[in-house]
């Protein structure tokens, strides 16, 4: 029996170049989204409101050394990233979120602006999956949480305009997750809650005392780790 008639016999080969082409055609969807993507999401015609600049803007000046809540600053590094802006966004987050912020500013504001919206989809994905995982019901509720989640008008509103309210709710999901098994990486998923940290102490007041319960010490190691850390990096460019 030739090769000819074994690849007729075995349609695996068929299966397998099927294969190739959807990830091909994957592969092809997402460059073809990502060059894209920056001529929508910075033209202010487009999308008039854009909070990602505010970030993007203070970690360019603290890289530089210079004052991240500098409204003069921040007003003509907005104004130069397109933004019709009268009066400069400011980041009225704390210290420590500026080290976010930072990776956004060594990058040109187009590039920076497609990283901050794909960044957020895919942690948003993430814990909506999760969310169904922790959830009862079948696997198909996977889908459908991912369904709800990304046609829930406030989720759809943070990514149009570029909000870091959603790390906020990957953070939650983090902690949900881990506590019980890897309570380390549960506290650094918890640092996210520090973005905001006046929308979250509450939870917080809560977490602490599920960790005295638990006496899951090792959360508060990592919650500490992660926001002290990000707070060194914010000022070793500028002290």
């Amino acid at each position: 029996m030739n090769n000819h008639q074994i690849s007729r016999g075995n349609p695996s080969g068929r299966y397998n170049g099927l294969g190739i082409a959807k990830w091909l055609l994957l592969v092809i969807a997402t460059i073809i989204l990502l060059v894209l993507l920056p001529g929508v999401l910075t033209q202010p015609r487009i999308l008039a409101y854009d909070d990602s600049v505010v970030y993007w803007a203070t970690g360019r000046l603290n890289a530089q050394g210079q004052n991240p809540y500098d409204p003069a600053l921040l007003l003509d590094l907005e104004r130069a990233a397109g933004r019709p802006l009268k009066d400069a966004l400011v980041m009225w987050n704390p210290p420590w979120v500026v080290a976010l912020a930072m990776p956004l500013g060594l990058l040109p504001y187009p590039i920076a602006r497609t990283f901050w919206f794909v960044l957020h989809f895919i942690a948003l994905a993430w814990a909506f999956d999760r969310l169904a995982q922790l959830s009862p019901g079948p696997p198909s509720n996977r889908w459908l949480a991912l369904l709800i989640g990304f046609t829930f008008q406030p989720i759809l509103l943070a990514l149009k305009v570029g909000q870091i309210s959603p790390l906020i709710l990957v953070s939650l999901v983090g902690v949900l997750t881990f506590f019980p098994t890897r309570p380390f990486l549960a506290g650094l998923f918890g640092s996210l809650l520090m973005v905001k940290p006046q929308l979250t102490y509450l939870f917080f007041i809560l977490l602490l005392l599920w960790v005295w319960k638990r006496r899951r010490w090792s959360f508060l190691i990592g919650f500490g780790i992660a926001l002290v850390g990000a707070t060194v990096v914010a000022f070793i460019p500028n002290p």
